[in-house]
């Protein structure tokens, strides 16, 4: 687990120092079905999309489909993205399948609500997430990124 997590550091590092944008996009969230879905929940914030987290996600679902991993420890990769989120004031990474969650966009909005249950409303939220899935099982993993970031 720390090999994976050494080289998807380096790749997203040497990624972001490449490109002044920040790279390509993981697989977008709908951001609007998760405002939704929040709303619907009785949390009113506003989750936006974000360069930074897409360019994270990037990386990750590209790393994660060579490697075949569909799930990851969640803790412990939170505390190392501390380097690749400048501007966040904290973060929520959430690793999840259609076991426990209908969709990526449901998984985005548990990732917000978690988030919210830690630190508080009072920040911009920013959602980025990757949907895999397992070829042999055709299960589905969904794999998300909440940054929030001061108002």
């Amino acid at each position: 687990m720390k090999k994976l997590l050494a080289l998807m550091l380096a790749a997203v590092l040497a990624l972001t120092m490449l490109t002044a944008c920040g790279g390509g996009k993981g697989k977008d969230v709908d951001i609007s079905d998760v405002n939704a879905i929040l709303q619907s929940q009785g949390l009113d914030v506003e989750v936006k999309s974000s360069m930074e987290l897409n360019t994270v996600m990037s990386i990750f679902k590209t790393t994660m489909r060579q490697n075949d991993i569909y799930l990851v420890d969640t803790e412990i990769l939170a505390a190392e993205l501390g380097p690749l989120m400048p501007g966040f004031a904290c973060w929520q990474v959430y690793s999840s399948s259609q076991q426990y969650d209908v969709s990526l966009e449901h998984a985005a909005a548990n990732a917000v609500r978690d988030l919210i249950a830690g630190y508080g409303a009072n920040y911009r939220f920013y959602v980025s997430g990757i949907e895999l899935i397992e070829p042999s099982t055709q299960i589905r993993y969904w794999f998300v990124i909440v940054g929030a970031k001061n108002p």
